[in-house]
Order: C-alpha cells, then sequence, then structure tokens
C-alpha cells in the first residue's frame, strides 16, 4: 500500500500544487510517469488547458493495476490532492495580494492550508516534495512581493499582474479538470455556474475561465468586453462574450451585423455575410467562415445578440479545425447550455 500510494501521490501532488506558473507546469514533473503521463497533467493544469475522456482512459491505462483497482490507495489520493488544491489556490491568493502590495502578503487562509499539508496522513510519505513544493510556493510570493526575477527550471522571469490575473481567471477551471482526472472513473458532472458580469448562467462539467479586453465600441468610445472561455480539446474552443455600449444602439439591426463581422474578422474572415434572426425574444444576426491559419483551416461560427436589458450585447462563439458544420454544432450546443440573465 505504501509503495502504490507513494507513486500516486507523488504524481498528482507535483503536477496540482507545485506547478510554478500556468505555462511552466512541467516544472514540476514525477519521473515515475510516461512523458505522455506528464504531458496530460500539464496540459490538464494549463490556465487554457483541456481535458478529455480519451486523455483520461490513455492516463489511466498506464497507471498499476493494483492502484486503479485499491479503494484504499483512491481514498488516500482523494485527501491529499483536495489539501494540496487548497495550498495551490491560498499560494496564487497569496501571490496576487503581494504583488499588488509591494511586500509578502499571505492570505487569510495560506499558513492553515500549510499547515494542513504538514498534518496530512500522507505527510511522511510525502516529506520531500512537501518541502520542495512549500519553498516554491514562498519563493513564487517573494518574488511577486519583490518584483524580482523568478528562477525556474524552464527559464527566469517575472510575476506580472497579466500573468498572475491568467492564472487566477483559470484556476477553478484548472482544479476541476485535475480532479476530473485523479478520479479513475470517468465522471463529469454538469453544474450550472453564473457568471454576473456577462449576465449569463451555464451549464458545463468545469467553469469557463474569464478573460477582459479593452475594445472601441460606438462612436469610438473605449469598452471594456467581458469574455468567458473553455477549451474542449486542442482543436475546440468555445467563447461568451459580453460587449458593454453603455445605451442602446442607434440601428440594433445594423450593430449586431457588424458586431458578428468584427468577431470573425479579428480571426481574419472577412468573407461572412450575416444572416438576421430573434432568438429567445431578442434581436440576433448570426455569421460563419473559415480561414487558411498557419496549423491549418480554422472554422468558426458566431451569434450576436442584442441586449437592452444590459445596454449592449451577447456573443455566442465556436472555433473549431474539424468543419463548419461541426462549429455551427458546437455553437447550438453552447446555446442550449445557456440561459441570459435578463431581469
Amino acid at each position: 500500500m505504501k509503495q502504490i500510494a507513494t507513486w500516486l501521490l507523488t504524481v498528482f501532488w507535483l503536477a496540482a500544487v507545485f506547478s510554478e506558473v500556468p505555462f511552466l507546469e512541467n516544472a514540476a514533473q514525477a519521473d515515475e510517469l510516461s512523458p505522455r503521463q506528464n504531458e496530460i497533467i500539464r496540459t490538464t493544469m494549463a490556465a487554457d488547458g483541456w481535458l478529455t475522456e480519451d486523455m483520461h482512459q490513455e492516463f489511466w491505462a498506464q497507471v498499476p493495476p493494483s492502484v486503479r483497482s485499491n479503494p484504499e490507495t483512491i481514498k488516500f489520493l482523494t485527501q491529499a490532492i483536495g489539501e494540496g488544491i487548497n495550498f495551490h489556490r491560498e499560494t496564487w491568493e497569496s501571490v496576487m495580494m503581494s504583488l499588488q502590495a509591494g511586500r509578502v502578503i499571505e492570505s487569510p487562509g495560506y499558513e492553515a492550508a500549510k499547515a494542513n499539508i504538514f498534518a496530512s496522513p500522507t505527510a511522511e510519505l510525502l516529506r520531500e516534495q512537501n518541502a520542495a513544493g512549500i519553498n516554491s510556493a514562498e519563493r513564487l510570493i517573494s518574488a511577486a512581493a519583490n518584483k524580482s526575477p523568478l528562477v525556474t527550471p524552464k527559464g527566469t522571469l517575472y510575476i506580472t499582474d497579466e500573468l498572475v490575473a491568467q492564472t487566477i481567471a483559470g484556476l477553478d477551471a484548472s482544479i476541476c479538470r485535475m480532479k476530473q482526472l485523479v478520479n479513475p472513473s470517468w465522471a463529469p458532472k454538469i453544474e450550472e455556474t453564473r457568471y454576473a458580469d456577462v449576465y449569463v448562467r451555464i451549464l458545463s462539467d468545469c467553469p469557463f475561465r474569464r478573460e477582459y479586453q479593452d475594445i472601441a465600441v460606438e462612436s469610438g468610445r473605449k469598452s471594456r468586453m467581458a469574455m468567458l472561455l473553455y477549451t474542449i480539446s486542442m482543436k475546440d474552443q468555445l467563447a461568451v462574450e459580453f460587449i458593454p455600449i453603455g445605451g442602446q444602439f442607434a440601428v440594433p439591426q445594423q450593430s449586431v451585423v457588424h458586431l458578428a463581422q468584427s468577431a470573425l474578422n479579428a480571426m481574419g474572415i472577412v468573407d461572412a455575410k450575416p444572416g438576421i434572426s430573434e432568438w429567445r425574444g431578442h434581436m440576433s444576426a448570426e455569421a460563419f467562415g473559415s480561414v487558411v491559419s498557419s496549423q491549418g483551416i480554422v472554422y468558426a461560427s458566431v451569434r450576436v445578440v442584442n441586449a437592452p436589458e444590459h445596454q449592449g450585447a451577447w456573443a455566442f462563439l465556436a472555433v473549431t479545425s474539424d468543419s463548419l458544420i461541426d462549429a455551427q454544432a458546437q455553437r447550438n450546443s453552447l446555446e442550449a447550455s445557456a440561459q441570459l440573465d435578463i431581469q
């Protein structure tokens, strides 16, 4: 039991807890794993990562049968991962607070999360990993506070506002995917998440990650667009956006058509011809198209919806490298899983 537990706990503990920055997840790599298993963990934990059923099955197919079939080991693992996830979250909260303050500040739950690691039944098995991981976390917090370079196994970098924002924005989704991967059975649970700043509720197995972008709207005014992003796989992505206007469109039909064209233009698709339709009692414009990129042909489908209740517009977007039919189907599925907050 001890040898098995040590193997699997080391795998997930290193990957889930002690990756220092979102694009350097392989800074913490388990030698016990195959290169493909390490790649799956890095993809799962990345801020813009993903996890598919095929990846999950591929990972667990290489786990010793004595681990997969031992309920006690899985229970042991789940407890350790829960503690590690909590510490991971408190670490990044501390990084954000320290970066903003210009001095080391620990989040309210940081010390308790660290104490739980040392008090855990897994502590003896993972003594070296615990010490190395906590040292990495505290170097990260210190580098953020002092705005000093952080040396990692993959290079030297600064902890910036953009880096921290990207990591925290994708943290809930990364943790959700890691919980799915740690379960030997593929059993994603669909739940509703409300995104107040986008005025939608969405049913999904893991949360969408948030990003924000400053854009020019009508009359040349600047506005901050809120975006929800979800990566299905290496070739499929979904997005829901809310574009605030700060008033009503002068000509709603013309405006939603323009926004639909602009969404595809931003991807290099310039020949789209949006069509007007009513959708859930709101005026909308639909458009689709394709463009040849360095990775091949990219297909996209978008619907922009007038939102007079919130003085703006929603956009639902699906992007894939499969076909226009797949892009349309994925956008339809996204819309079916979304509920507009119009009150």
